[in-house]
């Protein structure tokens, strides 16, 4: 039976003899990788696509691979993560055909209130729920009213990209 573990290395479930592997970024991808499912969490922060590029070709050798990269929107307009953002877009707006590339993207629109609690109800599917109402609220205001949070609030609880940490006053 499954249990709660905080993995920090492999772990193998013998039963069905498969294994669960962490990667961690700053550690770099190992040689030999040849996952059948990887999944990148926080891809803004990577600044490069090296794990996510060792994934992908350890995966050659697999039927039905299958990447999840998870991630809020960034700061690094140059980065791996904004470049598969923009690559989501044009799927999504049907500019570029990719069967392999299924995107949801959570987000406001350029021309929606980033000020307004209904922003916050768009790009938080989960509102109310997970990411609780009285937290966003709070943070919302606090963005409002410090010109210096109103990018950290934009890309982590709108999911709009920013090219820098400081905010104008926008």
């Amino acid at each position: 039976s499954w249990s709660t573990t905080a993995w920090t290395s492999a772990q193998e479930y013998e039963p069905h003899r498969f294994r669960v592997q962490i990667r961690a970024v700053d550690r770099g991808p190992r040689r030999r990788a040849s996952p059948h499912c990887a999944i990148v969490d926080e891809y803004h922060e990577h600044d490069s696509p090296r794990l996510y590029d060792t994934m992908i070709t350890g995966m050659g050798a697999r039927r039905q691979p299958l990447i999840i990269v998870i991630t809020t929107a960034g700061f690094n307009l140059g980065g791996p993560c904004y470049d598969m953002r923009l690559r989501a877009g044009k799927v999504l707006d049907r500019t570029l055909q990719d069967e392999e590339l299924f995107a949801i993207v959570y987000t406001i629109d350029a021309e929606d209130d980033w000020k307004s609690p209904e922003a916050l109800r768009k790009a938080n599917p989960n509102f109310g729920v997970s990411v609780m109402e009285d937290y966003l609220l709070a943070q919302q205001l606090k963005a409002i009213q410090n010109p210096s949070k109103q990018n950290t609030f934009k890309t982590k609880h709108l999911n709009v990209w920013c090219n820098a940490k400081a905010a104008a006053s926008t």
